[in-house]
């Protein structure tokens, strides 16, 4: 399932923190990485560990409401 693969590596990752975005700079908490264009900041700060594992169980809540409904009704 993809969502087991979303969860893979947040899960092993030391990161605790919401990562952020200043501009040329993605702040990861233990070290800050400058250089990127201000959009591929934002983009790879987006991605933090905590936020995609919350994004994963947000997810399965919403397939777990779901009920497969037959082909023949």
């Amino acid at each position: 399932m993809r969502l087991d693969e979303d969860a893979e590596l947040p899960r092993h990752s030391d990161e605790c923190g919401q990562w952020a975005a200043r501009g040329d700079t993605v702040d990861f908490r233990q070290v800050d990485l400058t250089g990127f264009h201000p959009a591929i900041a934002q983009h790879v700060a987006l991605h933090d560990p905590a936020r995609v594992l919350r994004e994963v169980e947000a997810k399965r809540r919403v397939l777990d409401r779901h009920v497969p409904q037959s082909c023949g009704r």
